[in-house]
């Protein structure tokens, strides 16, 4: 039996699963849980605190992978065997990730190759089930050549991973009495036949999505092939905690507006909300700085958003040059988007100036706080005497925990830097720095020039991202672009499936606002959507 469950923007639906999870668990049946992402099946148990075993939950490929574990399957597109594909066949180079268009802004390492463009269509139709005589002739050039490499050294890619559990796997791994499948409206046909049969197999299968919400079509999903029509829907989660009265309205009438859109049950909260208009556009972002600035001050937080990353660069931009903290938590990847987060344990340019303030703003360092900043400096012209950083380093090592007498400071590293931290002299910070260090550090002496030393060390509450980035997340404001890349507007002309998507992807945009919405004016009219 399989249940289908909707749950649109801010109804609660992981909070829901959870719950349904627990239920199943405490009633006695094993269960098995997926998503798209380990984190966010991860995420279902622990809101119920429940005491799982780690490999029930995970994606679908994950869960395929354990299903047909005899041995070690040796996966094709992992980083190793694509640079060994790459080298048996330079005319067909793969970049070694995932390419789409900018709309879809998933992420992908190097760069594009036009095998790419190949290489994610043939997933993309076998992910739809689409049989391989309406294949494009480049893809089935490409899939023959891989196929037959495939065979030779014993791979398997991730899509064989779900065919051949399709085909030869008859129950899901630990024989599950109960199965749930989150974010359903983002698997493809092929997904939802393995879900099926292993459901049936299960005894019952709950899948929970929301078809509105669906951003995946790179990759072949299908909101249809679960939730068709109302008809195929058992439940709706209809009552929204995030969406106020005024966005709720402009969302639904946007999506309303969706070639295949059949209505579903959703109401707003209690409060009014607001949508505003704002002149900003995306290459002159200067007017949503003021709004994101003026949200800090009232102590809301804030997600700016864009269709594609290319669009965002103005915007990333100005906020460095304001000294506004921004990240992305929900694509901690994402390099340009997080540009104060630590890589792999590493101490950060905030962090490191952080450390050099403390002595002015606290009166104190420790040993810690100077092996942070006294690495990123120039030892020649700072420390006394000429001593390098490698010769003074161990010194301070072994000096105890806890506060440290400033005479012994001066001592080790001079009145130089006490002065400059005493007096908050980012100049001399900036400098003093190692060239390596120089362009790390000017952002956070920006942030620390005109928020203080604080803001480095607190968690940014702007958030910057692509649309597809951010989807479930949530702020008290958000500033959107109604821009679409080239491609997307292409889509958006061609086809009322490509158009769908582009509806699909502004109402997940409009819906992440708690409070108000803001609407940017176009960078380019024939390149947007009209959403005011």
């Amino acid at each position: 039996m399989i249940s289908r469950i909707v749950g649109p923007p801010g109804c609660g639906k992981t909070t829901y699963l959870s719950r349904q999870v627990r239920l199943a668990y405490e009633a006695g049946h094993e269960v098995m849980i997926c998503s798209l992402t380990n984190a966010a099946a991860v995420e279902i148990v622990k809101k119920q605190e429940i005491q799982l075993p780690r490999e029930v939950t995970g994606t679908l490929h994950s869960h395929a992978y354990r299903s047909l574990r005899a041995g070690k399957i040796d996966i094709a597109d992992d980083a190793a065997h694509l640079a060994e594909w790459n080298d048996a066949h330079p005319t067909m180079q793969l970049s070694g990730g995932r390419v789409v268009d900018e709309d879809n802004a998933a992420p992908y390492s190097g760069q594009p190759t036009e095998t790419d463009t190949s290489y994610l269509d043939y997933n993309n139709q076998r992910a739809r089930l689409v049989s391989r005589e309406h294949w494009r002739q480049s893809t089935q050039a490409f899939a023959s050549a891989w196929e037959h490499w495939k065979r030779e050294q014993a791979l398997m890619d991730f899509t064989d991973l779900l065919e051949s559990a399709l085909r030869d796997v008859n129950m899901a791994p630990g024989n599950p009495g109960v199965m749930f499948a989150d974010e359903a409206q983002d698997f493809s046909a092929l997904e939802m036949a393995l879900l099926r049969k292993w459901g049936d197999e299960a005894g019952r299968l709950v899948v929970v999505g929301d078809p509105w919400q669906s951003l995946y079509e790179w990759r072949g999903a299908d909101a249809s092939v679960v939730f068709g029509v109302a008809n195929d829907i058992d439940r709706v989660l209809n009552q929204s905690y995030r969406v106020p009265v005024s966005i709720h309205s402009k969302a639904m009438d946007w999506i309303s507006q969706m070639p295949g859109y059949f209505p579903i049950d959703y109401f707003p909260t209690d409060q009014p909300g607001a949508v505003l208009p704002c002149s900003a556009t995306s290459d002159r972002p200067d007017k949503a700085m003021d709004v994101i600035e003026q949200a800090l001050t009232d102590g809301q937080n804030v997600m700016y958003l864009a269709s594609c990353g290319r669009m965002l660069k103005p915007a990333l931009a100005l906020l460095r040059q304001r000294g506004i903290p921004f990240h992305n938590d929900y694509r901690r990847t994402e390099g340009a988007w997080n540009p104060l987060q630590a890589r792999k344990n590493a101490v950060t340019g905030a962090q490191r100036l952080a450390s050099f303030l403390r002595l002015g703003e606290e009166g104190t360092w420790n040993r810690e706080d100077v092996r942070r900043w006294g690495a990123a400096v120039k030892g020649s012209g700072v420390f006394p005497d000429g001593v390098s950083w490698k010769r003074l380093e161990p010194m301070i090592a072994d000096l105890p925990d806890g506060p440290i007498d400033q005479g012994l400071w001066e001592m080790l590293v001079g009145e130089a830097a006490i002065e400059a931290s005493m007096s908050q002299d980012l100049n001399w910070w900036l400098d003093n720095l190692l060239a390596s260090r120089r362009l790390s550090g000017e952002y956070p002496a920006q942030i620390a020039r005109v928020h203080g030393r604080q803001a480095l060390l607190k968690t940014p509450t702007v958030c910057v991202g692509t649309v597809h980035s951010v989807k479930g997340g949530e702020a008290d404001v958000v500033i959107l672009s109604p821009d679409v890349s080239v491609p997307g507007a292409q889509e958006w002309a061609a086809s009322d499936s490509g158009k769908a998507a582009i509806y699909r992807l502004f109402y997940v945009g409009m819906t992440r606002a708690k409070q108000t919405l803001h609407i940017m004016q176009p960078a380019n009219p024939s390149r947007s959507v009209k959403l005011l």
